[in-house]
């Protein structure tokens, strides 16, 4: 697996990861690209909030394009049900709900730890 970082003219948000990774015969690779003026501009603690965040987010992907999110007999794993159920909507052209299911797994993720 490959993750490339790079930096962006035209992103509307602060940074964003694909959500699948592009896969050749020999790997697969997830991009994190960040805005630009975001990068000129904010905090070094913004941008680290901001880096951790999106690498949650390929982290994500990752575990889903490993098979590491479901069972040997491909049931979802307890607790990322929702997100397999997103991956597949994903795959058909719903694409909506990824985002949102990653979001509150890292919610329950941080929930957990305090």
């Amino acid at each position: 697996m490959n993750l490339i970082i790079e930096t962006s003219s035209t992103l509307t948000a602060n940074a964003t990861t694909t959500p699948i990774s592009n896969c050749n015969s020999n790997s697969c690779t997830i991009t994190i690209k960040f805005k630009e003026s975001y990068i000129e501009t904010a905090t070094d603690l913004s941008i680290a909030r901001t880096a951790i965040h999106e690498s949650l987010h390929a982290i994500l992907a990752y575990m889903y394009e490993q098979g590491l999110l479901e069972s040997q007999d491909g049931t979802p794993l307890e607790g990322y049900e929702e997100l397999v159920d997103s991956y597949t909507l994903y795959l058909m052209g719903e694409t909506q709900f990824l985002g949102l299911s990653q979001h509150e797994l890292m919610i329950d993720f941080i929930r957990f730890q305090v």
